[in-house]
């Protein structure tokens, strides 16, 4: 690993945390909407995890600009992103931390929107915004991202306490789908015992949850992320092979064990939880999914499961799971005969 230091005196108010792996050709746009911010007071510290295209070679036009002030490559790939967010954030020394992802983007009012956040509520531990999901070429979809559920109340900007949120909308915790959405305090990564290193996909959803168990949240309606789905993307990789599911069940057992959330909602949450989770194990076909399923790690490890209301829940969910999947088997050939009708028409 390779580690080159730039001499900066003082503390900045933000370290931009740029974690890469074969983002070339969407790197020239996340650095320069990153330089480009309207808040200014920041540090970069860019973090290469054995990159095989030319990373290195697009970044070096941005090695002397003077907010970068670590540049770490990797000699191999770490395998994990997690890995690369918590040497970064090891590394920083901003009061708060962004982790840009290499292959999204932002609006120029970005860190300065959230950072007044932050400041205007002290016990905020985080602050996120609306996003737009933009296509490899930077198309944007008409769909908006976190407005699918409850729309009237992430149209407008809240601050709400983080118990509070994380009860109510456990679910990506509190519907924070991108990490380049979210700027956080230091002092509570610190606290949250940084990322799960172990984990290459819902180790985000995890930390936002912990970060709701210590801390308050703040939410800006404005969309000022551009969230990049592309096949190179590491969720639609661990999408098709079904470790994004296994990972999932593993923050769906962390989250349904929190005492200080009231057991209905968390019998909720439980069941919703399997609920999706049944759909896309249907994607993945029979074999792959009933292994992925009852795999150690997933929710139906009785071991992990201390409360009996809880135990009743995850047995309920044994016997409920073919329901959901029959359901789901037939409401597709309704959906193949329909179609099915219309080409006959």
């Amino acid at each position: 690993m390779n580690i080159l230091l730039k001499n900066h005196s003082g503390q900045p108010t933000v370290s931009v945390i740029v974690p890469n792996y074969n983002h070339a050709r969407f790197l020239d746009q996340r650095m320069q909407t990153i330089f480009d911010q309207t808040w200014r007071d920041f540090e970069v510290i860019f973090l290469d995890d054995a990159s095989t295209d030319n990373s290195l070679e697009i970044f070096e036009k941005y090695r002397k600009n003077p907010h970068v002030s670590k540049i770490i490559v990797n000699n191999t790939n770490s395998g994990s992103p997690f890995i690369q967010w918590n040497r970064g954030i090891r590394e920083a020394r901003g009061k708060y931390i962004w982790i840009a992802e290499s292959d999204d983007y932002s609006a120029p009012e970005f860190l300065e929107t959230m950072i007044k956040k932050l400041e205007a509520n002290s016990t905020a531990g985080l602050a996120y915004c609306q996003s737009w999901v933009v296509s490899k070429a930077g198309q944007r979809p008409s769909v908006q991202r976190l407005s699918m559920n409850d729309r009237v109340r992430w149209s407008n900007d809240f601050f709400s306490p983080g118990l509070i949120e994380l009860s109510r909308y456990p679910y990506y915790a509190g519907k924070i789908l991108n990490a380049s959405s979210v700027v956080c305090r230091s002092d509570c990564w610190n606290q949250i015992g940084l990322a799960d290193e172990s984990m290459s996909q819902s180790a985000d959803w995890l930390c936002w949850a912990k970060f709701l168990l210590i801390s308050d949240v703040c939410y800006s309606a404005e969309r000022l992320n551009y969230y990049r789905v592309h096949d190179g993307n590491v969720t639609q990789k661990n999408r098709l092979t079904g470790k994004m599911i296994l990972e999932d069940y593993k923050v769906i057992n962390y989250i349904s064990s929190i005492r200080e959330i009231r057991w209905a909602r968390r019998w909720a949450f439980v069941f919703r939880s399997h609920f999706v989770q049944s759909y896309k194990l249907l994607e993945l076909g029979w074999k792959n999914g009933l292994k992925i399923y009852f795999s150690k790690h997933s929710s139906l490890n009785l071991a992990l499961i201390t409360n009996t209301k809880d135990r009743c829940v995850v047995i309920r969910m044994i016997i409920l799971l073919p329901v959901f999947v029959f359901r789901s088997m037939l409401l597709k050939l309704q959906s193949l005969r329909s179609d099915k009708k219309l080409l006959e028409s």
